[in-house]
């Protein structure tokens, strides 16, 4: 369905570090992907592993799906984990536009706010299929929906550790507070 076969939109991640919020009392590790029918590349089958570029977006990012929080970001019972990871393969890079473009894909829907994930999440949930059956690829690289006027970025990484990815450890560090103005909510008026 997209354009899946331009070199250019694939490339080993740049980074190494990157950063994932998870509940305080959380009975897992940071690095561990599951499979999960909340995300935004999640399907409940596809294990997948979401991390931010920043330490600000992956608050952020949490702080869109629970907005009821953003008052109380200093007392959180979520704690911010810098994970490290290695990459011996590609992902699909659509961080931009003109990326975006290239693939085929509409840019506007890595961003998408609407209220019913079905609708929200409907076409990078049909992407991330296509990305997992091409061979050896990892993930998807892609824009934070969560910061406002932001290049920031995510990944999500597919499947279970393998030998085209693998945590090499993690460490839980302090969580920054993000400006409420800076945070991209979820629709939820319009459901």
């Amino acid at each position: 369905m997209y354009s899946l076969t331009n070199p250019e939109l694939w490339r080993c991640p740049e980074r190494t570090q990157f950063y994932r919020t998870i509940s305080s009392d959380a009975s897992y590790n940071p690095d561990e992907p599951f499979e999960s029918t909340e995300g935004r590349f999640s399907n409940g089958i596809r294990a997948t592993l979401y991390l931010s570029e920043t330490p600000e977006g992956a608050i952020a990012e949490w702080l869109r799906r629970h907005p009821e929080f953003i008052s109380m970001q200093h007392s959180l019972r979520v704690s911010l984990n810098m994970v490290e990871i290695v990459f011996s393969s590609t992902a699909l890079d659509i961080r931009t536009s003109e990326q975006a473009k290239m693939a085929a894909f509409p840019f506007d829907r890595l961003r998408s706010s609407e209220s019913d994930p079905k609708i929200r999440y409907k076409e990078c949930r049909e992407l991330a299929t296509d990305v997992e059956n091409v061979n050896g690829s990892i993930g998807i690289l892609y824009p934070s929906a969560a910061l406002k006027n932001s290049n920031t970025w995510n990944i999500v990484l597919f499947g279970k550790v393998s030998d085209n990815w693998h945590p090499k450890g993690f460490l839980k560090i302090d969580r920054p507070v993000v400006d409420e103005e800076k945070i991209q909510l979820i629709d939820r008026d319009s459901s």
